[in-house]
């Protein structure tokens, strides 16, 4: 079974690599943790915790919760000090140049239920997250809106990954955020969990300020 997805097909080789390090990061921690617990179903600053190891892993520096300077709101020059969820840069010398500052948010859903859906939330989560990345003011780097979104409600070992994924794909598509991806657990692992035992996987969709 397949267990790491991204979209779009082609482009976004960086995106791509990444969260495909981010896909064997945790499952790094669901070889060693076993039926006890799973990474992905803690809060907002783990999962961007975990990104950070991953973008480590592909040879780029990550920098956690970093103080900034903010807009008050996109387009004005009253600014504030705030902080950054994560920042991912080029391992090489010469300063801060080319990296991608993200502000990041999290979701958890039952990837049933359609009268307070998951693409709904994301939705609400997405622009929140890049008004948050709009507003930072410094630095030479893209800014990029997060979301993690995490399916729960799969009983007895039961989930559809396909129908999971083609809505995240036409969430991505009608938001026209740029990529989305996809880490589904081993059945075995998550179906068995002591606590986590409805949360089969973590999906991200990410959207940059133009």
């Amino acid at each position: 079974m397949k267990h790491f997805y991204f979209c779009p097909d082609q482009g976004r080789d960086l995106e791509r690599k990444l969260f495909r390090s981010w896909h064997n990061v945790l499952r790094k921690y669901e070889q060693a943790w076993q039926d006890n617990d799973l990474a992905y179903v803690y809060n907002q600053e783990a999962n961007v915790g975990v990104l950070a190891l991953a973008a480590w892993k592909i040879g780029r520096l990550p920098f956690l919760e970093f103080s900034v300077k903010k807009l008050t709101s996109p387009g004005r020059r009253r600014r504030y000090s705030g902080w950054g969820d994560l920042s991912i840069w080029p391992m090489e010398e010469g300063g801060k140049r080319g990296g991608i500052l993200i502000e990041a948010e999290r979701v958890q859903r039952s990837w049933k239920n359609k009268n307070d859906s998951m693409a709904n939330k994301i939705r609400e989560c997405l622009k929140k997250a890049t008004g948050d990345a709009s507003r930072i003011s410094e630095w030479d780097a893209r800014r990029m809106g997060l979301v993690f979104a995490i399916p729960f409600g799969a009983r007895n070992g039961q989930f559809e990954p396909t129908t999971f994924w083609t809505t995240l794909v036409e969430t991505r598509r009608s938001l026209k955020a740029d990529f989305c991806a996809f880490h589904l657990c081993k059945r075995d692992i998550w179906s068995q969990q002591r606590k986590h035992k409805d949360c089969p996987g973590v999906a991200v969709i990410g959207k940059y300020i133009t």
